[in-house]
């Protein structure tokens, strides 16, 4: 009987040890593939970054845009679809994949990331330890590393875009954050934008610099999980 128990926990630790072998070969594979496709898209124009969406949108006419937070590992294509399932398992070669990719809601299919008053963009949360999707949106949970990295560069085929963060929240899916209600060409709108604005900067679980909502001309609003409870979700919410 001791015999037996001692087989069957080899077996155990022998089949744990493949998976995890096999986990992170898929991870490694991951990385090595978005470096690759940086590598291949990303040009240098003098002082300035641009993307080569002519080469992308070969690889997956989904893309609208291309995203990248400077003191992270986030420097990923943008994709649009009307199916926010789709890229929660499928990558940019549109393969399954448990890391998905970096997608615009389905409900602003159709509209210009550059020009939404409130872009959604959401990505998996694979650990903040990772360097793959959206975990490290995580490390903006302390002020110090905010300080470090206050800015986010937003990239289309009509130019590019600076973004500066005026939010970080901890909430629930349905929050008020998530509205694309905005994105109207309703004049009455603006009173409501600025609301929204103030909200989001008084949900901050961090200090983040001063704004003027009146200068405010569109917003990106980035989503992740949270690992401790499924009902909520880490937000960064940036402006220009």
């Amino acid at each position: 009987m001791k015999k037996f128990i001692l087989y069957f926990l080899l077996i155990i630790s022998l089949m744990t040890f493949a998976f995890s072998g096999y986990k992170v070969s898929d991870y490694v594979l991951e990385v090595k593939g978005q470096q690759k496709l940086a590598d291949e898209v990303v040009v240098e124009k003098g002082k300035e970054k641009g993307i080569n969406f002519k080469k992308l949108k070969k690889k997956n006419e989904d893309v609208v845009a291309w995203i990248k937070i400077p003191k992270t590992d986030i420097n990923y294509p943008i994709v649009q679809t009307k199916d926010n399932n789709y890229y929660l398992n499928h990558d940019i070669d549109r393969k399954n994949s448990i890391y998905g990719a970096i997608f615009m809601d389905e409900s602003e299919y159709g509209t210009d990331i550059a020009t939404n008053r409130n872009s959604i963009i959401y990505g998996h949360n694979m650990g903040h330890w990772t360097s793959v999707m959206f975990g490290q949106l995580h490390k903006y949970e302390d002020n110090s590393f905010y300080e470090k990295s206050k800015k986010i560069y937003i990239y289309t085929e009509n130019g590019n875009f600076e973004y500066r963060i005026i939010s970080i929240m901890k909430i629930n899916a349905g929050d008020l954050v998530y509205n694309v209600e905005l994105n109207t060409d309703d004049e009455y709108i603006d009173e409501d934008y600025a609301s929204w604005l103030n909200y989001c900067k008084d949900k901050s679980v961090i200090d983040c610099d001063e704004f003027d909502t009146e200068n405010v001309s569109s917003a990106i609003t980035l989503s992740t999980c949270m690992y401790s409870n499924d009902d909520q979700r880490f937000v960064v919410v940036a402006v220009r």
